[in-house]
């Protein structure tokens, strides 16, 4: 096994533990063939972030970190990059300001990691990160009504769609199935494609969050030219070509 950064150890020590749950530290010392001591300032550095739990002679995923991972297996694909991701976008978050945080498995990341706001109106229509939000003081939560998704744990349709054309929000923090230099954004429910459609026209900035793993993708529903996007943030896994291809059209690209 090739040497690692402790940044990829600690990656790879997540994955792990969200697929079996709990690992010995003797396993991972023989895995990555490092010694126990550097074992253990991963798994405290791990800990210091939520994610998990040191206990004797072993570490557990500190599931509620992972956003209720159950809930679909979207949300265990590439968690690591989600969490940064989502950790990201919530420093673009200024106080006073209305946003819309999108459904899907990285947006729960954006409301968990809001911070230092006194002001602040979210409009989602997800639930998940309806739940993040609920109860922290001075941001208020405003969700249409529409037809729930068990799927997205989130609401779409006729009702839904007609809700945003009234709002002229500050930033959309937009998630997505397909990222194409070419054929731009596009989506694997034409309903959820259309939603998103009325969600980009109302806002003044989009923020597009996807890992890496989206782009160069193209599915059915076409939702928007990438060129709607004022600011991509992604991990560091995404292609060279494609990266250049985004800043090329002067969207701002962030990667973490």
């Amino acid at each position: 096994m090739r040497e690692t950064s402790s940044r990829e150890r600690r990656d790879k020590i997540l994955e792990i533990l969200i697929e079996n749950d709990q690992i010995r530290v003797s396993s991972l010392c023989k895995l990555f063939n490092v010694s126990r001591e550097t074992i253990r300032h991963d798994l405290i550095r791990l800990q210091e972030e939520g994610l998990i739990i040191k206990e004797h002679g072993s570490a557990a995923l500190n599931r509620e970190s992972i956003l209720d991972i159950d809930f679909a297996k979207r949300a265990r694909d590439h968690a690591v990059q989600k969490r940064r991701i989502g950790l990201e976008a919530a420093k673009l978050i200024k106080d006073g300001e209305t946003i819309i945080i999108d459904s899907g498995s990285t947006t729960p990341h954006i409301a968990r990691n809001i911070r230092n706001i006194k002001s602040l109106t979210v409009i989602t229509p997800s639930l998940k990160v309806t739940s993040e939000l609920g109860g922290k003081e001075g941001i208020t939560v405003i969700m249409p009504g529409g037809i729930f998704n068990p799927t997205g744990y989130s609401l779409y349709g006729p009702q839904t769609e007609e809700f945003f054309p009234k709002i002229n929000a500050n930033k959309l923090f937009l998630a997505i199935h397909g990222v194409d230099i070419e054929r731009g954004l596009t989506e694997i429910n034409i309903q959820i494609a259309h939603l998103k459609q009325v969600m980009i026209n109302s806002a003044k900035e989009i923020i597009l969050v996807a890992d890496s793993s989206k782009f160069g993708k193209v599915e059915y529903a076409g939702v928007a030219p990438i060129d709607k996007v004022n600011t991509v943030i992604t991990d560091r896994d995404l292609d060279k070509g494609i990266a250049e291809g985004i800043q090329s059209l002067g969207i701002n690209l962030i990667l973490v």
